[in-house]
């Protein structure tokens, strides 16, 4: 029988946390031995989704961050529960990767960073509760 941990925590959405999301994240990828490109891969996509949460969800006002990790022996799954400005990653267009070379852009890959580095990702809006994005990183 595999054995599943599920931990939460709450943050404050300031971008002072950021470290401690990453090591959050990290350790409890690491508890259940997923391997180190998977942990680089996960705390990644965390920091992209968080980052973006930061700044465009809650638009400069003070909020908070949700975050609850479930793990087993196979895969790493991570929901992200705010309650800021409504907003579908999943429907968001790819970027046109050389047009964003070409002209010299800076940001707006956390989208295409998530989808690339986590195997699934799921969004929904709760009226009443806010957004919830779900991601999850099978092990190899």
């Amino acid at each position: 029988m595999a054995i599943e941990e599920k931990i939460e925590i709450e943050i404050p959405n300031d971008t002072a946390f950021l470290d401690d999301i990453r090591n959050f994240i990290i350790k409890a990828a690491s508890r259940f031995n997923f391997d180190q490109d998977d942990i680089d891969d996960i705390e990644f996509a965390v920091d992209e989704a968080v980052a973006n949460i930061i700044e465009h969800a809650y638009q400069g006002q003070k909020g908070y961050i949700y975050i609850k990790v479930m793990c087993n022996d196979t895969e790493f799954s991570i929901r992200l529960h705010d309650r800021g400005e409504k907003f579908d990653p999943t429907s968001a267009d790819m970027p046109d990767l050389d047009e964003h070379h070409a002209k010299k852009k800076t940001g707006g890959l956390g989208i295409y960073i998530m989808r690339k580095l986590m195997d699934t990702i799921e969004y929904k809006f709760v009226v009443g509760e806010g957004n919830y994005l779900s991601m999850v990183k099978h092990k190899k």
